[in-house]
């Protein structure tokens, strides 16, 4: 599956989730290969390729990724693990 494209919806009544990414970053392949293993969707957006988001990030004072957004609005920035598991259980993803 390319970059920007959502993974499929397990749950569609289930909040949205966002990583961005790049394609070199090894947090960021960590970071969703677990939430595939948990059967989580996820929308991943590339900032290399969507200047927008990289902007966004940026004026969000977010450098480096991965960033992983939930239902729009907590966040996560990097790959911790005990922090996601924490926003999973609150978004109630699991």
């Amino acid at each position: 599956m390319s970059d920007d494209q959502t993974k499929p919806n397990v749950n569609a009544s289930k909040p949205k989730v966002k990583i961005f990414s790049t394609n070199w970053c090894g947090f960021c392949k960590m970071a969703k290969a677990y939430f595939e293993s948990k059967g989580i969707a996820y929308e991943e957006i590339n900032i290399e390729e969507d200047q927008s988001a990289a902007m966004w990030l940026e004026n969000q004072g977010l450098r480096g990724v991965p960033v992983i957004q939930f239902d729009g609005k907590d966040i996560v920035h990097g790959f911790d693990r005990p922090q996601i598991d924490i926003m999973i259980r609150e978004h109630n993803l699991a």
